[in-house]
C-alpha cells in the first residue's frame, strides 16, 4: 500500500496455499494485468488496464481445460469485440469484429451502442441561369 491505497502487484491465495489472484494497482488505480486462477492452478480469466484504470485490450474466461468461455475486447474502457463459447470451443455469440466464420451479429449488440448508419446527403438541385439577348 501506499498512502493507503493499493500499489504494485497484489496476491490473494485459497485456503490451501495455491494462488487464487494478481493484480496490479498503481496509486489506488487498476494498471496493468490482473489474473484469476482454478484451484488446480489453470487461468480462470485474464484482464488489462492502462495506466488510467481503463480496460484495454483483451479480456478473457477460461474452462477448466484451458478452452476459451468468452472473449472481449475494449479499447480505452469501451467494448469493441464480445465472443462467448461453448465448451467444445463453438463460437455461440458475437458481436464486434467478424467471427471466424467471417461473419458478424451486430444485431446481438445494445441498441445503445449500435452506430446509425448515416444517411447519405441530398444533392442540391442548382437552378440555371439563362441568359437574356
Amino acid at each position: 500500500f501506499k498512502n493507503g491505497k493499493k500499489d504494485g502487484v497484489c496476491k490473494y491465495y485459497f485456503n490451501d496455499g495455491n494462488l487464487l489472484r494478481t493484480e496490479s494497482w498503481s496509486e489506488g488505480i487498476k494498471n496493468g494485468e490482473f489474473k484469476t486462477f482454478f484451484i488446480q492452478g489453470q487461468v480462470q480469466s485474464y484482464e488489462f488496464y492502462n495506466k488510467k484504470g481503463q480496460r484495454e485490450g483483451e479480456f478473457v474466461n477460461y474452462y477448466p481445460n484451458q478452452s476459451i468461455k468468452r472473449r472481449h475486447v475494449y479499447k480505452k474502457d469501451e467494448l469493441v469485440e464480445d465472443h462467448k463459447f461453448n465448451d467444445l470451443g463453438e463460437e455461440t455469440y458475437s458481436f464486434g469484429a467478424p467471427t471466424q466464420t467471417g461473419s458478424t451479429e451486430d444485431d446481438a449488440m445494445p441498441t445503445s451502442k449500435k452506430k446509425k448508419a448515416k444517411k447519405p446527403k441530398k444533392e442540391k438541385k442548382k437552378k440555371e441561369k439563362t441568359l437574356k439577348p
